[in-house]
C-alpha cells in the first residue's frame, strides 16, 4: 500500500484534482450512454454493370435517397451522389438507419426503366452493411431548346429542371440554348425552363421515345421585391411566399421572407396578373392579385392578419350503445395539411383539440372522426365563450368490403390504387379514403358508410370510376380492369393535302353525350390536358395511355390554320389512322385589336386584366347561350374548352392603359372582357362589326364599380349567413359573408352597373339521409334593384 502524506495546501489541491477527475469520469459515462443510445450508421456498396455485356461500368453516377413507402418521389435535397471506380464499384459510408432507394446512370443508360423504379436498401438501427448491384440498360434522353419568345433567339445559361424527378436532374443550356438530359425512364415529367429576365415556363412531357425534343419560348419576365408585416407594421420572418397564375398549381417562384420581412420573387410575367400567396403558421393565408403592368420590377407590401381561433373542444367518441371508443383519430383541418390539429381519444373515448382552425365558410370549426371498424363522421362545433366546447360524437358501425383487382387474363394488378368516395361528404377535409392492393391484388375495408363508391386506377389500365360497392359480403369480389386505348390520326393541310408538320393537340372532356356503349371521358395525362406540341414531318398524331372506349373532345391548333375542334373522338386499340384536315386562315380576315382602357375621368387604368374572346358565329346562332363565356372560365384560362370559343388571349394593361392583340379573325364574334382590383368585370361585345382601322385604336371607358350596402332585421331573419349579388347582364355573382360580430349590416362592392338581384341566405342546414350528410343554405329573401355606374345603393331586408 502506498501512503501519501499531504499538507493542508496539498489536500486542497488534491481535492480540486479529485473533483475534476470525478467530473471527467462522469462526462465519459454520460458520453458512453449517449453513444449507446444513438443509432449506428451503416454502408451501402455494390457494382454497376452493363445489362447486355455484363462488363463493369466506370464513372457511373449512383444516387441514394431516403425512401418513404407510398411517397411519389424523393424530396428535393435528399439525394446523395457518388461515382463508380474503374471496376464499376461504388460505396456510400456513414448512412443513417432507414429505407433507401438507389439508381445508377451513365451516359444514356440507367438502372431504372419506369417512374419510381429503383433498387432498395435497408440500414438497421444497429448499423449494417448492405450490398446492392445495379445493371444499366438503354434509357430515354430529353433534349430541350430554350428560345426568347420576343426574338426567337436561343437563351444561353437558362436552367432546365425536371421537377418530378428530384433536384439532381437539372441542366443549364449551352450557347445555342440547348440542354440535354440523358438516363431518364419512360415516364411523364413536369419540365420547367427559366432564365434571368424571363418568365418561367412549364410543360408536361411524356418520354415514350428514345429521344424526346421539347422547345420552350420564354416571355419577358420580371421580379417582385416585397415586404411582409403584421397588423402593427412589424416585419414577419419565415413567411412562405408563392407567385403563381390564378387557379393553377403552377408556380412562377417561391421565396421566404427574411428577418426584416423582405422577399424577392423572380421569373414572374410582366404582362399577366398573378396571385401572390403568403403562408405563415398562426396567420391567415393571404392571396393577393398583382401585376407588373409591363415593368421589370415592382414593390409589394403585404399585411398578414392573425389566424382566427375556434377555441378548444373536448370530444367524447362513443359507439351506438354509448360505449367509449379508444384510439379514435380526430382531425380539425387547416388551410394546409401541416396546419391541421390532430388528437386521439384515450381509453375513456375522450380527447381535446386545442386552438381549432376556423374555415372561411360556414365559419364553424369542423372535426373529422375516424376509428377502426367504424364509419367516419364529420361534425361542426359551436365555439364556446365559457371554456372548451363539449361535443359527443356517436360513430356507427362501419360496413365492410373485400375485393381483388385483376386484368382480363385473371392476373392480379399489384400497382392498383382504390379511391373510396364515402357517402358522407359533409366535411371540408372530406371522408374519402385511399387503399393500396397487395401483391395478389387484394384489399379490404372495414370503415365504409352506406352508398360508398370506388374509383380504381393503375398504370396501363382504364380507370374504373364511381362504381357502387356491394357492402358486407362474405365472398371476395373480383374486379376486372380493361387495358388502355389510344387515338391515331394524321393532320393534313385542307388545300394542299400535304401533312402539317407542327401543331399542338389538346384533349378536353367530351361536351356532347357519347354514343351508346362508349364511356364518358375521365382521366387523361396532364400533358394532353395542357396541350402537346407535335413535331412530325408526316403529320402523325398518336395519343396513348388513354382510357379505352372513351369519348373526348380534341383541339388542334397550328400556325396559319383555323383552330379545329373534333367532338367525341373515341379511343380504341385500332391501328388505323383518322384523316384530319386543317383549313388555312384567310389572311384577309386578320386584324389587330388594340387600344386604351380609361376610367370615367379619362385617366388610364393600368394593371387591369383584359381578354379578347372569339366565338364561332354558327355555334352561337345554333345556341345563343354560347355567345358569352363565363368570367370564371376566362379567369382560369379555360375559355377554349368551350366548343364555341375559337380564340382566347389575355394581357394586363400597362401604365398607359394600353392593350394589344395581333392577327385575330374578324369572322369570329369578338368581345373584350376585363376586370381589375377596382374595376368591375365588364364586357364589350360586337367588336367584329367595327372597321379594321377602328379596331386598332379602340378607346374603352370602364364603368365605375357599384357598392350595395344594407341592413338586416334580425328579428325577422335571426341567422343570416351571406349576401349574393347577381348582375343580370352577364350573370356574374358577387358574394359577401356577413360579419358575425354585427349580423345586422352588410356591404358588397366591385359590382357592375345595371339590374342587380340581391339575395339573402341563412346558415347552412345539415340534412342526413342513407348515411350521407348534405348541407344547404336556405334562401331567405330576394330583392331586385337597378344601379348606375359608381353608385352606392342601399338595400334593406326588413
Amino acid at each position: 500500500m502506498l501512503l501519501v502524506s499531504l499538507s493542508a495546501g496539498s489536500q486542497k489541491r488534491a481535492g480540486s484534482r479529485g473533483i475534476a477527475l470525478f467530473a471527467v469520469v462522469l462526462a465519459l459515462v454520460f458520453l458512453g450512454i449517449t453513444l449507446l443510445l444513438q443509432p449506428a450508421t451503416g454502408s451501402i456498396s455494390g457494382v454497376v454493370t452493363d445489362a447486355e455485356s455484363g462488363a463493369p461500368v466506370s464513372d457511373a453516377e449512383v444516387r441514394l435517397f431516403q425512401r418513404v413507402e407510398g411517397a411519389r418521389r424523393p424530396a428535393q435535397g435528399q439525394v446523395t451522389l457518388v461515382r463508380t471506380d474503374a471496376h464499376g464499384r461504388y460505396r456510400f459510408d456513414r448512412v443513417a438507419p432507414g429505407d433507401y432507394g438507389i439508381q445508377a446512370i451513365h451516359e444514356n443508360k440507367a438502372s431504372h426503366s419506369r417512374l419510381h423504379d429503383y433498387a432498395k436498401a435497408l440500414i438497421t438501427r444497429q448499423g449494417s452493411s448492405t450490398s446492392v448491384d445495379l445493371k444499366l440498360a438503354d434509357a430515354r434522353t430529353l433534349k430541350v431548346v430554350v428560345l426568347s419568345e420576343d426574338t426567337g433567339e436561343p437563351v444561353p445559361h437558362a436552367t432546365v429542371q425536371l421537377q418530378w424527378n428530384g433536384s439532381v436532374d437539372s441542366r443549364g443550356t449551352d450557347a445555342h440554348g440547348v440542354a440535354v438530359i440523358p438516363g431518364l425512364s419512360q415516364q411523364e415529367l413536369l419540365i420547367s425552363a427559366k432564365a434571368p429576365g424571363f418568365q418561367v415556363v412549364e410543360a408536361v412531357q411524356s418520354l415514350s421515345d428514345p429521344l424526346t425534343d421539347v422547345e420552350f419560348k420564354l416571355p419577358a419576365g420580371g421580379s417582385i421585391e416585397g415586404k411582409i408585416v403584421d397588423e402593427k407594421g412589424q416585419p414577419l420572418a419565415g413567411v412562405r411566399v408563392v407567385a403563381r397564375p390564378g387557379f393553377s398549381p403552377v408556380q412562377y417562384d417561391v421565396a421566404t421572407s427574411d428577418q426584416e420581412g423582405n422577399f424577392r420573387l423572380n421569373n414572374v410575367p410582366r404582362s399577366r396578373t398573378m396571385e401572390v400567396v403568403s403562408l405563415l403558421e398562426n396567420y391567415q393565408e393571404l392571396t393577393q392579385s398583382f401585376a407588373l403592368n409591363g415593368a421589370k420590377h415592382r414593390q409589394l407590401e403585404l399585411v398578414l392578419k392573425p389566424r382566427a381561433s375556434g377555441g378548444d373542444v373536448e370530444v367524447t367518441v362513443v359507439d351506438a350503445e354509448g360505449r367509449p371508443i379508444a384510439g379514435a383519430e380526430i382531425e380539425n383541418p387547416g388551410a394546409r395539411f401541416t396546419m391541421s390539429r390532430m388528437a386521439t381519444t384515450n381509453g375513456e373515448g375522450r380527447a381535446t383539440v386545442v386552438d381549432m382552425n376556423v374555415p372561411p365558410h360556414p365559419r364553424k370549426p369542423e372535426l373529422t372522426i375516424r376509428a377502426e371498424r367504424f364509419a367516419p363522421s364529420v361534425v361542426k362545433v359551436d365555439p364556446s365563450d365559457e371554456g372548451p366546447a363539449k361535443v359527443t360524437v356517436t360513430l356507427e358501425k362501419g360496413h365492410t368490403f373485400k375485393g381483388r383487382i385483376v386484368n382480363d387474363a385473371g392476373e392480379p394488378i399489384p400497382g392498383a390504387r382504390i379511391y373510396v368516395s364515402l357517402g358522407n361528404r359533409g366535411g371540408a377535409s372530406g371522408l374519402a379514403t385511399t387503399f393500396s392492393v397487395d401483391q395478389d391484388g387484394r384489399f379490404s375495408a372495414t370503415t365504409l358508410v352506406p352508398a360508398s363508391t370506388m374509383s380504381i386506377s393503375a398504370r396501363g389500365y382504364t380507370e374504373i370510376r364511381q362504381r357502387k360497392m356491394l357492402l358486407d359480403q362474405e365472398e371476395e369480389q373480383t374486379i376486372v380492369m380493361d387495358g388502355t386505348g389510344h387515338y391515331r390520326a394524321v393532320i393534313f393541310d385542307g388545300d394542299t393535302k400535304k401533312p402539317v408538320p407542327r401543331f399542338s393537340a389538346r384533349l378536353t372532356f367530351a361536351t356532347t353525350p357519347p354514343p351508346e356503349g362508349v364511356n364518358r371521358s375521365s382521366g387523361m395525362p396532364a400533358e394532353l390536358a395542357r396541350g402537346k406540341v407535335i413535331n412530325d414531318d408526316s403529320g402523325r398524331l398518336f395519343l396513348e395511355d388513354l382510357p379505352n372506349n372513351s369519348a373526348f373532345d380534341l383541339l388542334i391548333e397550328a400556325d396559319g390554320y383555323e383552330p379545329l375542334r373534333r367532338s367525341s373522338i373515341i379511343t380504341s386499340r385500332d391501328e388505323s389512322d383518322v384523316h384530319i384536315e386543317l383549313q388555312p386562315v384567310d389572311r384577309s380576315s386578320l386584324v389587330d385589336v388594340a387600344g386604351v382602357l380609361l376610367d370615367q375621368n379619362k385617366q388610364p387604368l393600368k394593371g387591369v386584366d383584359i381578354h379578347l374572346i372569339g366565338t364561332d358565329p354558327q355555334l352561337v346562332a345554333q345556341d345563343p347561350r354560347n355567345a358569352d363565356i363565363d368570367f370564371q372560365t376566362i379567369r382560369m384560362d379555360s375559355a377554349t374548352d368551350r366548343p364555341a370559343c375559337k380564340y382566347a388571349r389575355g394581357v394586363v394593361t400597362d401604365h398607359h392603359g394600353s392593350f394589344h392583340f395581333l392577327q385575330v379573325s374578324n369572322r369570329l364574334n369578338l368581345q373584350l372582357v376585363y376586370w381589375g382590383n377596382e374595376t368591375p368585370a365588364t364586357r364589350v361585345r360586337d367588336l367584329e362589326k367595327k372597321p379594321a382601322a377602328q379596331l386598332g385604336r379602340l378607346v374603352v371607358f370602364a364603368p365605375a364599380a357599384v357598392t350595395v350596402t344594407g341592413k338586416i332585421d334580425l328579428e325577422k331573419y335571426p341567422r343570416p349567413e351571406r349576401i349574393l349579388v347577381q348582375a343580370a347582364s352577364d350573370h356574374q355573382i358577387h358574394t359577401s359573408e356577413i360579419d358575425r360580430k354585427d349580423r345586422s349590416t352588410f356591404s358588397v362592392s366591385r359590382i357592375a352597373a345595371g339590374e342587380l338581384k340581391v339575395m339573402l341566405y341563412g346558415e347552412v342546414v345539415p340534412r342526413h339521409a342513407n348515411g350521407q350528410t348534405f348541407g344547404a343554405s336556405p334562401l331567405l329573401a330576394t330583392k331586385t334593384i337597378t344601379a348606375s355606374s359608381g353608385e352606392t345603393i342601399a338595400v334593406n331586408f326588413d
